[in-house]
This record gives structure tokens, C-alpha cells and sequence, in this order.
């Protein structure tokens, strides 16, 4: 994989915007580096199955042990396909499948690689994977499944949730824009909303469950920082019976919340406003006020 921009860490998730800025400069470059962030997630694919047909048991099998498991598998699968000799050849045959200049044809011709990238797997496009959620309490991992929420395109996203945003932005002084783009970081696009008990758990904005909460939770997964570094952690969030209802408790949430005082005394600065709720700990991700601006003014035109 090339230094510049691919991963070499598993839980390095700031490399889109740079793959993204590639795309558009060097669309030649871009698709090989897609595909071979494509080739480490079906290496990593290859690596579960092969687990898969281990017999699980013994004195230090417990679920801590196949947490660490598969964070060593992630990373394994970057190595194994990194460097100048890594890969399974698996990346070479897709370029020269989606490359598909005539003999002669200039350069950054072959693939729009920066149209490509929404309708990667989300782990490449720097998103959590929740794939199913399950209660350690009640230890029999009991797995559920995700509704399917029709999120093909980040338009069809802005779509179903721009009238329930437009609402809680006026209930915040704030700007129907600003909750989008938290969204959509949030939650890839739609397209990783945490799955919840037997439907979608429809958390837009992946708000905890801590003990204040009174209503259904589902358990994943999650990225944290601290002090700048990044590790995982298991952690339960709130689930609701409706992406309106989602918002709503925003709301809820962030005007209950001493924490966030400053951001609501900005909140007709969007900008300033996704800020404060950084400075104030709403997430851990040193970018993520950066991360959300960024996608605000890029869909400004959409969400006005």
C-alpha cells in the first residue's frame, strides 16, 4: 500500500478526505489505492472465515479474548497486504479491470475513483462497523439485524432526514445544516446506523446510554480518543423507534446538558456551534468539528 495516504494502522480513520483530495488531483492514483484498501478488507475477510474453522473453548477463551482477536486480524490484514511485495494480487486485478482507457488515452480518463468512494465498504471510508449488537449481560450473542434503511446516496439521505433536522435546528437556533453533516459523519451516510432490536436502532447521532437513560439500548463497538490516541472500546447506546424521535432527543440532550451551554450560546454560528460541542466532549476525535464543517459546506446548497 502507498505511505502517503492508506492506513497502515487499523484504526487510522483520517485518511478519506486525503484519498479523496487524490481522487480528484489523480484519479489514476486513487483507484490504486482503492483497490487496495479494497484487497486488505478481503484479506481481513479470509483471515475471519479462516478463524472461523478453529474450535472456540479452553480456559482462555472469553469474550475479551475475541475482541483483542479481531483487532490483531485487522491489523494483519493491513500488513499483509502493504509494502512492495504484499498483497494477494487481488488489487492488480482490479485496476486493470476498472481501468478501462483506449490504448493512448490520457491519464485521470480511466474511473471517477472520487464518485466511487461513497459506495465503498464504510470501514474504508473511515466509519465504525457495527455489524450486529449484542447485550453482554445476557451473554448469549444473540445477534441482530440492522433495518434496511434505503441510503444509497448522500442526497437520499439529506432527503429523509432534512425535515426532522430543520425542526430541531429551530428548536437549537441553530442551522438545519450543522445536524445533517453530524449525521452523516455519524453515521456514514445512513449507511452504519448502529443496529438495534430487531430493526434499526435509528441513533443519528450515537448518543450514549448512560444511567440517565430510561429506554432500550444496543451495544457496539466504538472509536475514543484519548490524549489523541485512539482505541476501541464497548459501549451502550440509546435506541429509538423513529429518526424523528432520534432528533428529538438531541435536542433533548444538548439543551439538558450544563456541558453544552457555550454551544447553545453560539448556536446561530454553526461553525462555532459544532466547536463547542467538541471543546465541551461531545466526541473524542480531535477533527471531528473539522470533519463536520468540512461536509456542511459541502452540502450546504442541499440542506438550506
Amino acid at each position: 500500500m502507498s505511505l502517503d495516504v492508506q492506513q497502515q494502522v487499523y484504526t487510522d480513520l483520517n485518511s478519506l478526505s486525503a484519498l479523496k483530495n487524490k481522487a480528484k488531483n489523480d484519479p489514476d492514483a486513487a483507484l490504486r489505492q482503492v483497490a487496495e484498501q479494497f484487497e486488505s478488507i478481503f484479506t481481513k475477510m479470509m483471515i475471519k472465515s479462516m478463524r472461523a474453522t478453529v474450535p472456540e473453548g479452553g480456559m482462555l477463551s472469553s469474550d475479551d479474548t475475541k475482541f483483542y482477536q479481531g483487532m490483531y486480524d485487522d491489523q494483519l490484514a493491513i500488513h499483509l497486504t502493504s509494502g512492495p511485495n504484499g498483497g494477494i494480487g487481488l488489487a492488480d486485478m482490479l485496476v486493470k479491470q476498472l481501468d478501462n482507457r483506449k490504448p493512448g488515452e490520457p491519464q485521470g480518463k480511466s474511473i471517477d475513483a472520487y464518485s466511487a468512494l461513497p459506495s465503498l465498504p464504510i470501514s474504508l471510508l473511515g466509519q465504525n462497523e457495527p455489524k450486529m449488537s449484542v447485550d453482554p449481560i445476557n451473554a448469549k450473542d444473540t445477534v441482530v439485524q440492522a433495518e434496511k434503511l434505503n441510503f444509497e446516496t448522500p442526497k437520499s439521505f439529506i432527503d429523509a432526514i432534512l425535515p426532522h433536522a430543520k425542526k430541531a435546528a429551530k428548536d437549537l437556533g441553530t442551522t438545519p445544516g450543522v445536524l445533517v453533516a453530524q449525521a452523516a459523519l455519524e453515521t456514514g451516510w445512513g449507511k452504519s446506523i448502529l443496529p438495534g432490536k430487531g430493526e434499526s436502532s435509528y441513533n443519528l447521532f450515537n448518543i450514549k446510554a448512560d444511567s440517565r437513560w430510561q429506554g432500550d439500548r444496543v451495544y457496539s463497538k466504538t472509536l475514543e480518543y484519548e490524549k489523541g490516541v485512539p482505541f476501541q472500546e464497548n459501549a451502550a447506546f440509546r435506541q429509538y423507534d423513529s429518526l424523528e424521535q432520534s432528533f428529538d432527543d438531541y435536542v433533548g440532550f444538548i439543551k439538558s446538558n450544563p456541558r453544552y451551554e457555550q454551544a447553545l450560546q453560539v448556536s446561530e454560528q454553526p461553525n462555532e456551534y459544532i466547536q463547542a460541542l467538541q471543546d465541551a466532549g461531545y466526541a473524542t476525535d480531535p477533527k471531528y468539528a473539522a470533519k463536520v464543517q468540512s461536509i456542511m459546506a459541502r452540502y450546504s446548497h442541499e440542506t438550506e
